[in-house]
């Protein structure tokens, strides 16, 4: 079943799951202190993913993660 959100409304671009994977792990490559560290940025994807759900945002809860 697909699910939408408010976020994934507020864009008109239509890209699969695997597109939006790669926009967002290069985003967070740009925003990094640090780029070179696949770890700090993993994280940075799993805590935007927790505020996410916490928020009602998504409601799929994070998997594994990085503590």
């Amino acid at each position: 079943m697909k699910r939408s959100n408010e976020y994934a409304q507020a864009t008109r671009i239509n890209a699969p799951k695997t597109v939006w994977m790669a926009l967002a792990y290069s985003f967070a490559v740009r925003c990094s202190s640090d780029p070179d560290s696949p770890t700090i940025i993993e994280a940075a994807l799993y805590d935007e993913w927790r505020i996410l759900h916490q928020n009602g945002i998504v409601p799929q809860r994070p998997r594994g993660g990085i503590s």
